[in-house]
C-alpha cells in the first residue's frame, strides 16, 4: 500500500513538473513575440497568453487537490499506525528530487519555496 502511495505521489510530482515545463514553453513562445505589434495585436496576444495561464492554473489546481487527496490517505495510514505526521527526511527527499528534475526557468530556490508551501498546506490536512 505504501509503495502504491509513493508511486502516486511521484506521478503527481512528475505531472506538476510537466505543467511547469509547459508554462516554460509558453513563456519561450511569448519571448518570440515581435515588439512592433500594434496595440490591438498586443492586446490580442496578451489575452491569448493570459488564457494559457488560466488553463495552466486550472491544471495546477487539479493536481494540488489530487495531491491533497493522497495526503489524506497517508494521514489515515499514519494515524492507524501511530506514526508522526511530520517526516523531515521525506520532505528533504522531495526537495532533493525536485532540484534534480527542475529544468527551469524557475530557479531551484523558487521551486523549493513553492513546494514547501504545498507540503505545509497538505501536512495541515493530515
Amino acid at each position: 500500500m505504501m509503495k502504491h502511495i509513493i508511486i502516486i505521489i511521484f506521478v503527481m510530482l512528475t505531472a506538476l513538473s510537466l505543467a511547469f515545463s509547459i508554462a516554460n514553453s509558453f513563456a519561450s513562445e511569448s519571448k518570440a513575440v515581435k515588439s512592433d505589434l500594434s496595440e490591438s495585436d498586443t492586446d490580442i496576444k496578451l489575452k491569448e497568453l493570459r488564457n494559457k495561464i488560466d488553463v495552466i492554473n486550472q491544471e495546477i489546481l487539479v493536481l494540488l487537490n489530487a495531491r491533497a487527496e493522497v495526503v489524506l490517505e497517508i494521514g489515515e495510514l499514519k494515524k492507524g499506525n501511530s506514526m508522526e505526521v511530520y517526516d523531515p527526511a521525506r520532505e528533504k527527499e522531495i526537495e532533493n528530487k525536485l532540484m534534480r528534475i527542475n529544468t527551469g526557468p524557475l530557479p531551484n530556490e523558487s521551486v523549493i519555496k513553492i513546494f514547501r508551501e504545498i507540503i505545509s498546506a497538505c501536512r495541515a490536512l493530515e
